[in-house]
């Protein structure tokens, strides 16, 4: 091996390490999104800072998750029979498990600030809400009872539907790719099941046509490295200014930032890879899911703390308290996972699909 090959790494692994490298910073910027949405006193306090999160940061971090998925479910495989049913049953533990403790560990929490539950009734009821879905929200959205794990319960909607998938890509290429990204951009097409599920078939079809037609991810990205790197800004900085006055362009100018975030996002972690930055994000990664999955369920614990401190009823006052809000979040998530996964690995297995 030459002294350049030590510097760069091979093509294949520097995609490995620079998706690796965005996990932990995307369950970050999902975090911080949050945050924003958890307390409506700090958010009136400084409006600036809920609009920006909004332009620039709300629904840029699923997406690319959905397109990292799409891409490892079908790489390098023939989607046979058999190893089809070797993804569902590998994904029963990395997936379903997660997600059915998450939500029942949501649900009984807020059971306890509720003051418990009256009858068994109640109990089956709020269980089958809790892993469902039935909060509801404008769009026809509806999350579980640990709210992220929306992504989980999408993603393995689109894992049993795969071979569905497999065959639209041999009778119709990219186009059932274009379709679905057509679905989930147009408006009129938002109430069409919810634009949750439409988000994952568009983002994972895309990821997983990359694969399965085994093209060059690195050199398709790399080709919109200074496009992705204007557009992601400007788009985002476009839904930013026009939302109060011209939400309908504001609306399209949203949608072009999360496409052009996906390829900002790969570019910006392979470009930290290649020039050693950020490893610490490296280092963390395999907490991103832990994060991702506790940190509703820490944030309302958090803001009490500190609402115990600082009043957030100016905009310093307001964005300190946001700031130190979901740091702790992130520091108490991250630090539990690293303790368990040293000190009570079995238990922390099935909270994170066996990512130990």
């Amino acid at each position: 091996m030459t002294q350049n090959d030590t510097r760069r790494p091979h093509r294949s692994d520097m995609r490995s390490r620079s998706l690796d490298l965005l996990r932990y910073p995307l369950a970050l910027v999902v975090l911080a999104v949050h945050t924003c949405g958890s307390s409506s006193q700090a958010v009136d306090a400084v409006p600036w800072l809920a609009r920006f999160v909004a332009a620039f940061l709300t629904d840029q971090s699923v997406p690319v998750y959905f397109f990292i998925a799409g891409y490892v479910f079908f790489l390098n495989v023939s989607l046979t029979r058999e190893v089809y049913t070797r993804k569902l049953r590998n994904r029963v533990r990395s997936l379903l498990v997660p997600y059915v403790l998450w939500n029942v560990a949501a649900f009984a929490v807020v059971a306890c600030y509720q003051g418990g539950i009256d009858s068994a009734d109640t109990l089956v009821r709020g269980l089958g809400a809790a892993l469902i879905g039935t909060s509801g929200a404008p769009g026809g959205l509806v999350f579980p009872a640990d709210s992220p794990m929306w992504f989980v319960r999408d993603l393995m909607v689109m894992g049993v539907a795969a071979p569905a998938l497999a065959w639209l890509f041999r009778h119709t290429g990219a186009w059932c790719v274009v379709a679905a990204g057509i679905i989930w951009a147009l408006p009129a097409t938002r109430h069409w099941g919810g634009w949750q599920l439409q988000e994952a078939a568009f983002f994972f079809s895309w990821g997983a046509w990359m694969s399965h037609g085994s093209r060059d991810m690195m050199a398709e990205f790399r080709r919109m490295r200074i496009p992705s790197l204007v557009a992601y800004p400007a788009a985002a900085t476009g839904a930013l200014v026009l939302a109060p006055t011209h939400p309908q362009a504001a609306f399209w100018c949203k949608t072009a930032a999360i496409v052009a975030g996906l390829y900002f996002a790969y570019n910006a972690a392979a470009a930290c890879v290649e020039r050693g930055h950020m490893q610490w994000a490296s280092r963390l990664a395999p907490a991103a899911f832990f994060v991702y999955c506790s940190h509703v369920i820490l944030l309302p614990p958090a803001g009490s703390l500190w609402l115990r401190v600082l009043t957030p009823s100016t905009p310093a006052a307001a964005s300190l308290f946001l700031a130190l809000q979901a740091a702790t979040v992130a520091a108490l998530s991250t630090a539990a996972f690293f303790a368990m996964r040293r000190y009570a690995p079995r238990v922390l297995a099935p909270f994170v699909g066996g990512r130990v």
